[in-house]
């Protein structure tokens, strides 16, 4: 169970900094897309795994911390102003060199740069561009094969890319220098060639796929020659036998290339739709797995295996056991929207592939029914819009993207709260009722199924409240009467509601208050602006461009009691944080315009510290001495990070470093009420890390 101080700490004198602290993930178990998985064919265990949005993964098989395997994130050392880069496009290993691996980085065509091909020497822990291109990490396609290919020969110096604008390139010094390749033209609409692989049999033939057409190369990829193409039909993976055979994915079933022929279709597949995934064993030729894309909501999706070439097939799913080890995981999560698929070179019938959660594995395909297990230590891709940390017994409450919303009591073990498949973009508590909570939500990236929602248990059970809202947004929960709540909409022209008998009847609109102006849609829900006092009940703040709104009656009537707030650029543009240890005190983050505090209830308000920018704040318990700690994700003398400071405002340390920048769009942050020195931060796609001051034992008394 959680730990409690009921001591103190003794190190007035130690000195905080960067390593004194230590980060870790808070586990969830996955949450977000993994689009690509790639083994290694000559070395043992040599695993890697890619996401949308969530960075780059190596398999570390040695058991950890509960006799587990686990993934180790790659990519923490992606500064704040190129955090694009947490979004990958494609992934490859040099099957001549286990310690070199290439990376296709960059989120969105309209990145900034840097973006492009980058390749690491040392199995993923330091990283270089080697080739500039457009990438499309979080577009479609992504879920379409690995566009990277090494050629099998060799020392593995001959690269073939294909990219998203400008058809295929090709390195042979291991990616020094790069020529374009003849035959693919570029694609001005950004799918472009989504699947390059070498065919084992002869390294000179290299095949690429685009939306439409099958490519085939005979000179190591310096010119390509249309093979193949099939009007109607979109084309999807492709991957060669060590006997050169050729198959391909596609919207219509499978179909397979001999020798460089028109490809045939495989036979019973002729009712089997939306194939993508496939997977060769690269040591028996004759060992296939093919999958389907969708398995969402409830639908079960299909794999399919052989182990004789093609000529029977069987269903690996159907009557499969499925092992997993999120608790909150159901069969739903199983095999949904399934993006890539591997076999492992030393494991006969070993296939592992990645979906919209996790990684999973089967040891053993040709048994007589399959087991299926998930592989998720490590592996956090979580898109977080609230935390909050109450005193007492959960560690935190928090809102999420695509899975809802958890309450979670452990440091160090998953969460079995789970409050449904609505996501969640505003949740708080009740200070002196922490187990009371209101939480709004919505279906599909907020397009449908609104709802304000209040529970008595810590989450553990839910009740609609509020009347129609037609949108999200975010909440605030009075101080003491569990009864008082505000919620401000999302959208333009939303005005700020209130309610006094806890959503039983429709919200109200609070009077002497504009529409905020702010968090226009579902994804901006990143602004906190909005926050009750955590001292004095039926007090509760907004922030907007040029005003601070304060009331006493419970969200009634407001009053601007500052004009001087700043117009700030970007997002989030204001995030408020009251302070649960003096009445009337509020930090405030204005984005591009730095931190400001109120200690009088916003009559006043100074700006703190030398920020040129700051996304998040938070304040908890004093760290040494009385004074509450506070801690700021912000832009501080150049070098963004995690600043705590321990006098009020007048000076800061950073507390994380360049190798754990924290980058993915850290944009909640809470503070653990009951753990001086423990900090929370929520993101935009790595889930939610945790900061905590560590002293030598005998320092220490819990």
């Amino acid at each position: 169970m959680r730990k409690i101080l009921i001591g103190f700490y003794l190190f007035c004198a130690m000195t905080v900094d960067a390593q004194s602290f230590e980060w870790r993930n808070l586990p969830l178990g996955g949450g977000g897309f993994l689009t690509g998985i790639v083994i290694h064919p000559k070395e043992r265990d040599v695993i890697y795994a890619r996401t949308d949005v969530g960075g780059i993964y190596r398999y570390e098989p040695g058991k950890r911390d509960g006799g587990h395997p686990n993934w180790k994130q790659l990519m923490q050392w992606i500064p704040v102003e190129t955090a694009h880069l947490w979004g990958c496009d494609g992934i490859a290993l040099n099957p001549q060199n286990g310690r070199e691996v290439y990376a296709l980085l960059g989120s969105y065509e309209y990145d900034a740069r840097p973006y492009g091909l980058y390749k690491s020497e040392d199995r993923g822990e330091t990283w270089c561009q080697v080739y500039e291109t457009r990438c499309r990490g979080n577009g479609n396609g992504r879920w379409v094969g690995e566009p990277i290919a090494v050629q099998p020969s060799g020392r593995g110096r001959v690269v073939v890319v294909g990219t998203r604008y400008d058809g295929v390139v090709r390195s042979d010094d291991g990616g020094q220098t790069w020529i374009r390749s003849a035959g693919i033209a570029p694609d001005p609409e950004g799918w472009g060639v989504r699947c390059v692989v070498f065919d084992p049999s002869d390294p000179d033939v290299v095949y690429a796929v685009d939306r439409t057409t099958l490519w085939r190369s005979v000179d190591s990829g310096n010119s390509f020659e249309a093979l193949w193409s099939k009007e109607g039909v979109e084309l999807k993976q492709a991957a060669v036998t060590s006997d050169g055979r050729c198959f391909v994915t596609t919207g219509a079933g499978l179909y397979c290339s001999a020798a460089g022929r028109q490809p045939e279709p495989v036979a019973g597949f002729d009712m089997v739709y939306d194939l993508n995934a496939i997977a060769i064993d690269p040591q028996d030729p004759l060992c296939i797995a093919v999958a389907g894309t969708l398995g969402d909501d409830g639908v079960r999706n299909y794999i399919f295996w052989t182990s004789d070439g093609g000529r029977q097939w069987k269903e690996l799913t159907e009557d499969a056991e499925v092992k997993n080890y999120v608790p909150w995981y159901g069969r739903r999560h199983f095999a949904a929207a399934l993006a890539s698929m591997a076999i492992d070179p030393f494991h006969r019938g070993n296939i592992w592939f990645t979906d919209w959660y996790l990684p999973w594995r089967c040891e053993d395909a040709e048994r007589e029914n399959p087991v299926w297990q998930s592989v998720p230590w490590g592996v956090e891709e979580l898109v977080v819009f609230d935390i909050v940390s109450p005193p007492g017994a959960p560690l935190i409450y928090q809102g999420c993207a695509d899975n809802g919303g958890f309450t979670h009591y452990e440091l160090d073990e998953y969460p079995t709260v789970g409050y449904d498949n609505q996501e969640s973009t505003g949740i708080d508590f009740c200070q002196n009722r922490p187990e009371c909570l209101v939480r709004v939500s919505s279906l599909g990236w907020g397009q449908s199924n609104f709802r304000l929602s209040v529970s008595d248990d810590a989450g553990h059970t839910w009740r609609d409240v509020g009347g129609e809202i037609g949108t999200t947004g975010k909440v605030a929960y009075a101080a003491d009467d569990s009864d008082n709540f505000i919620f401000a909409p999302t959208g333009p022209g939303c005005k700020v509601l209130y309610t006094k008998d806890r959503g039983k009847t429709p919200m109200r609109e609070c009077r002497g208050i504009p529409a905020p102006g702010l968090n226009m849609n579902f994804w901006d829900n990143w602004n906190r602006h909005i926050a009750s006092d955590r001292l004095v009940d039926g007090r509760f703040y907004v922030a907007m461009p040029g005003g601070f709104y304060v009331s006493e009656d419970g969200g009634e009537t407001f009053e601007r009691r500052w004009t001087g707030v700043p117009v700030a650029a970007g997002c989030p543009a204001f995030y408020l944080t009251a302070s649960p240890y003096r009445a009337g005190t509020v930090w405030m983050s204005t984005g591009s315009e730095g931190l400001f505090r109120t200690e009088d209830a916003g009559e006043t308000f100074e700006k703190v510290g030398r920020f040129a920018a700051t996304k998040c704040v938070a304040v908890g318990p004093a760290i040494r001495d009385t004074i509450p700690a506070v801690y700021v994700y912000g832009l501080l003398d150049g070098v963004w990070g995690v600043y705590l400071s321990q006098d009020d405002g007048v000076s800061w340390v950073r507390i994380n470093d360049d190798r754990m920048q924290l980058s993915n769009a850290p944009r909640q942050m809470a503070a653990d009420p009951d753990r001086p020195g423990r900090v929370y931060i929520g993101t935009g796609g790595n889930g939610i890390l945790y900061g905590e001051f560590r002293l030598p034992h005998h320092k220490e008394r819990l």
